[in-house]
């Protein structure tokens, strides 16, 4: 996979975020909503407040996801887990995928997000399928992020570990569910930018719709000032080789 790295100051990056958004997400259920209607159209569903464009809202992971993991023995042995981009033993940050119980959203304080169609008209699409997928990534120099559901082996859909290709996707049928959860994990504190692709057929065309969602990994209080003035941390740029072209894309609703 191809690999650009852009240099940035943390702490421009820190700036530019906050600028930009309007909604802080730390907690509470929502979702990364596909679309509404008979359209593709990403967006930031957040249940009992409504629908935020992507670009609006920076969605907050808690260091006590870094603490839970940690005090549970960090990421667990074996070859299977891997994709989340850090070695057995050691620690990360995640939004889980339950939402109650030990470890979940609602006892480390995160948001409970998942993937959702709930808005979506059922039979505007084709076989009611729509798949996610992960285009782009910016990221802390050294991150990586993975999303993946738990099981007797967690099951991974997206990792940015071995680059970023077609196979970085997560497919939602409507016949079963209109919204699931997962987890989803980062490796270093930071802001992610990760832009993803919803796509679906309509009579044979597809349609799709692409946005970036921004996620502020918080690290310890003690290390803000320090990641703010460190140069040599960077950015990391991940981009897919090459594009669909020729496709039919939805347009987005005002």
């Amino acid at each position: 996979m191809k690999q650009q790295h852009l240099l940035f100051s943390l702490g421009l990056l820190f700036s530019a975020a906050s600028a930009q958004a309007e909604v802080s997400l730390t907690s509470g259920h929502a979702d990364l909503g596909l679309g509404e209607g008979s359209n593709l159209e990403l967006h930031l569903h957040i249940h009992g407040i409504g629908e935020v464009e992507p670009d609006e809202a920076v969605i907050v992971v808690p260091n006590s996801s870094y603490v839970f993991a940690n005090s549970n023995g960090g990421r667990p042995a074996g070859s299977d887990w891997d994709q989340i981009g850090v070695d057995a033993g050691q620690s990360f940050w995640y939004l889980p995928q339950s939402g109650s119980g030990q470890g979940s959203a609602s006892a480390l304080g995160a948001p409970h997000l998942g993937i959702g169609g709930e808005e979506i008209t059922l039979g505007a699409f084709d076989g009611n399928s729509f798949t996610l997928t992960l285009t782009g990534a910016a990221m802390p120099e050294g991150g990586n992020f993975s999303l993946w559901q738990d099981g007797l082996s967690p099951v991974f859909y997206m990792s940015t570990v071995d680059g970023i290709s077609a196979a970085d996707a997560f497919t939602l049928d409507l016949d079963n569910s209109d919204h699931v959860h997962a987890n989803w994990g980062f490796t270093q504190a930071g802001i992610y930018e990760l832009t993803f692709t919803v796509s679906a057929y309509v009579e044979g065309i597809e349609q799709s719709d692409t946005a970036t969602f921004t996620f502020n990994v918080v690290p310890e209080p003690s290390t803000y000032a320090a990641l703010a003035g460190a140069a040599a941390l960077g950015l990391v740029l991940l981009r897919r080789r090459t594009q669909r072209e020729n496709r039919s894309t939805s347009t987005r609703q005002g």
